[in-house]
């Protein structure tokens, strides 16, 4: 990761409708991705992505997620790696939960997202 770039796992659900919406909107954003096999999970379920994108970029991504996607977004940065955000059933549909590596959790909702807030998880400061 650069100090311009955050990098993120992100999990989605090959079910939801908002799936092949998010792969075109990854393509035609020119944002520079891989998919990902992860052990635990269901590859036909699932979809793991690594994405290498700018703090502002990163906040415009869990934004279309929210709107994108039948159910919340869960943005884990409590891992020693990359930042995890997940699409997640057990959140409702346009909440994102923020788990800051201090352990706060914090629910934004899209008005308040910045890319300073996506930088200081990264970083492991206070959200």
């Amino acid at each position: 990761m650069t100090a311009s770039n955050v990098n993120l796992v992100v999990v989605v659900p090959r079910a939801d409708p908002g799936y092949p919406v998010f792969l075109d909107l990854l393509t035609l954003s020119g944002v520079s991705s891989e998919p990902l096999r992860q052990s635990g999970l269901n590859p036909v379920a699932e979809s793991v992505i690594a994405i290498s994108v700018a703090a502002h970029a990163g906040v415009f991504l869990l934004q279309s997620l929210r709107t994108t996607f039948r159910r919340g977004i869960v943005v884990d940065g409590q891992a020693e790696a990359d930042t995890l955000v997940r699409v997640d059933a057990s959140v409702p549909r346009g909440v994102v939960i923020i788990r800051s590596k201090d352990g706060d959790i914090t629910i934004r909702e899209h008005e308040t997202l910045s890319s300073s807030l996506l930088q200081d998880l990264i970083r492991g400061g206070k959200s």
